[in-house]
Formats: structure tokens, sequence, C-alpha cells
């Protein structure tokens, strides 16, 4: 803790005067790196968290780095607290000083296949359907059984497959797993209530899948347009992911399984 202290004490003076005159509001980001990252040939090399970023020294990037006490990736821009926030590209603008401030915007258009088949099924499946998931997850039934937390459990549980990196028979795992997660007067109404609308869970399962799929098509898809900034997981090559209209696509395969890794050591 007195680490994190002093870390933010080094941090303040600098990020205060870098702050634009008459800024309203507040802008979020994460910190890649303080102190200027040790060089491990002609490259800078860093791990905030559960990505390795190699740099090229002799990079305009390289050159920035080199003269920084450290860096932050800035995403969004938000009003005030109570705001949603706002993507936020036009670093370029922020003043300069030790603190390196970098974009979250690709310096070229990248060109990636989106299968639009795939998705036009999983939206016709979905509206198909639409009636049979709102019994599962109908909020006058959840709130009478006292099973508001559905929800939630299903995306703990599915938070927990991906930790397993095992994504099999998920309706039956599930419903053998919820009620391990409740009190057991509760784990009956559950049990119930699941095996009832057993169809719509396995939908929801397999919906969930088949997103993750194309996510991840579409992730590995950007990693291999290059940025000018190598990225690895664990040694695997690829970015933790990318952002696009509000919405962040992750390799939940790769990134999300080591950083749920990480974070329970």
């Amino acid at each position: 803790r007195t680490d994190l202290i002093n870390m933010y004490k080094s941090l303040w003076r600098p990020l205060e005067s870098q702050t634009p005159a008459g800024l309203q509001g507040f802008f979020m980001g994460d910190l890649l790196y303080v102190g200027t990252p040790q060089k491990q040939g002609n490259t800078y090399v860093f791990t905030p968290n559960t990505v390795t970023y190699s740099v090229d020294a002799g990079s305009d990037l390289g050159k920035q780095i080199a003269n920084s006490q450290a860096a932050v990736a800035v995403h969004t821009y938000k009003t005030g607290p109570q705001d949603s926030g706002k993507p936020f590209h036009a670093v370029e603008k922020l003043p300069k000083g030790s603190i390196l401030f970098v974009g979250p915007k690709m310096k070229d258009t990248p060109k990636v296949d989106v299968p639009m088949d795939r998705l036009q099924q999983l939206d016709s499946t979905v509206k198909s359907n639409r009636n049979v998931i709102a019994r599962l997850f109908n909020p006058m039934t959840l709130r009478s059984q006292k099973l508001s937390n559905l929800p939630a459990l299903m995306k703990q549980f599915a938070n927990a497959k991906v930790r397993e990196g095992n994504f099999n028979n998920m309706a039956q795992q599930f419903i053998e797993w919820a009620p391990t997660k409740v009190t057991d007067a509760k784990a009956q109404r559950l049990t119930q209530h699941v095996k009832e609308n057993a169809r719509a869970v396995d939908l929801v399962f397999k919906l969930f899948n088949a997103i993750a799929v194309i996510k991840t098509q579409i992730v590995r898809s950007l990693d291999q347009q290059g940025s000018g900034i190598t990225a690895s997981i664990d040694g695997e090559s690829g970015h933790e992911g990318y952002v696009a209209g509000g919405l962040k696509y992750v390799d939940r395969l790769r990134f999300s399984r080591s950083n749920f890794a990480k974070n329970l050591q």
C-alpha cells in the first residue's frame, strides 16, 4: 500500500500540470507503466497487467516512451460521475509532459471480414425464440420466486467456464452448478425454474458461445492487422481487445482466462 501511495504522489503533479485548462469533467484511462520501461535489445517492453507490450525504441512512439515518466492509455471522457462516458480519441490535443498519453485509435483503418451471415442467423434465432427467452427472465416471475439474481448467476457461471476454458454442455452443467451457490430452499425453486425453462437456458448458453466465437474471430483478425505495437498474452501473440462504437471486443478464450487467473493469485 505504501508503494501505491508513493506512486500516486509521483504522478499527481505531472497529471495536474497536463490537465487541460478549464476542463469540465474528467478522462478515464489505463496506466501502462510508471518509470521508463527497460529496453530488451532495441525494444521497450512493459506488462501493465495481463498483456505484454513491445515497442521499437527507434519508432516515434518508442522515442516518446524514452522521454516519459509514465504512460496512460486514455479512452473515455466523462462530464461527471453519473455520466456513462464517451469514447475519447483526441489524445494529441492533451498537454505534453512527462506523462505520455496514448490513444485507442488504430493508425490504419483495419479490414475485417465480419461474418454477417452468422450474425443474421443469430438475430433470427433470438427473434424466433424471444418469447421462450422472455419467460426465463420474466422479472415478475423471478421476483415472485425470489430468483432475481438468475441473470447474475448465469454470468458468474459463464465467467467460471472462461476460467476453465471449457464451454461444453453448459446448460446441463449450469443446472448442476447453480444450486450449489444458493441456500437449500432457493436451490429447489431455482432448479424447478431452470428445468421448466430448460430450452431457454440451453439456447442462451448456445447464443453466448456463438457470439463469443464471432468476437474471437474479429479480435484475432484485428490482431493480424498490425498497429506498430506488438502484444502478447502468456507468450501468445495478440492484444487484450479492441473498442468500437462504445463496445469492447475481448478474446475471452485468451485474455479473460489469463486475467482471471492472475487476479486469483
